[in-house]
């Protein structure tokens, strides 16, 4: 029988980021969790998907702001329970080609979307939910030096998700989100398969 071992990074293409990956204990004392302790109750969930396309295509280090929730639930209505919250920001297209991917400026910074902290506050503080995702290579924004956002989310026991494939996933609150991660034991992030289930999610909290 043939047999094969390989070794990679934990943190490369689709992968979800645990609370161990920024902290020991969290922001409440306990151990931080990893990846294998992430349950099924989490990882199948609503998606509350913002799209901000368009933004981005006039500001690439735009970041979503909490203003884009409160508009985005005066369409769809609040942010589901026990939501991911998805920021679409059409950067997924560039994928392929490394050096638009990071978009590094002369200085070697990189320049991309991602979450405000203010916006990882308010989703920590006023809204129920499991984790956020995006759809480049960090949830804060390319030239972010110190990561406020992971902090935030990390550091109150949620996950996140970078690299996502948004290409075809609409606005809304229709679409359930599985998230499959490769569960190493001990591991503080992993490499996942996300699968986008359309029209199985109300519209509705």
């Amino acid at each position: 029988a043939k047999k094969n071992w390989f070794l990679m990074g934990c943190d490369v293409a689709t992968h979800i980021d645990s609370p161990s990956h920024f902290f020991e204990e969290i922001h409440d004392g306990s151990t931080a969790r990893c990846i294998h302790q992430l349950g099924p109750d989490e990882l199948v969930a609503k998606g509350a998907i913002i799209d901000v396309t368009e933004k981005v295509s006039k500001n690439n280090t735009y970041q979503l702001m909490p203003q884009d929730v409160v508009d985005w639930e005066k369409q769809y209505g609040q942010i589901p329970k026990r939501a991911i919250v998805i920021m679409k920001t059409g950067w997924g297209a560039r994928f392929n080609d490394i050096d638009r991917y990071e978009n590094k400026d002369k200085d070697g910074v990189c320049n991309f979307p991602g979450f405000h902290p203010d916006t990882a506050k308010l989703l920590i503080q006023k809204r129920e939910i499991v984790g956020i995702g995006i759809d480049t290579p960090s949830l804060d924004y390319g030239p972010s030096k110190n990561y406020p956002t992971h902090k935030i989310i990390l550091g109150a026991d949620k996950y996140q998700i970078e690299n996502m494939n948004l290409e075809g996933v609409e606005e809304g609150a229709s679409t359930t989100f599985i998230s499959s991660p490769m569960l190493v034991k001990g591991a503080p992030e992993s490499e996942t398969r996300v699968f986008a289930v359309v029209g199985t999610a109300g519209n509705k909290s």
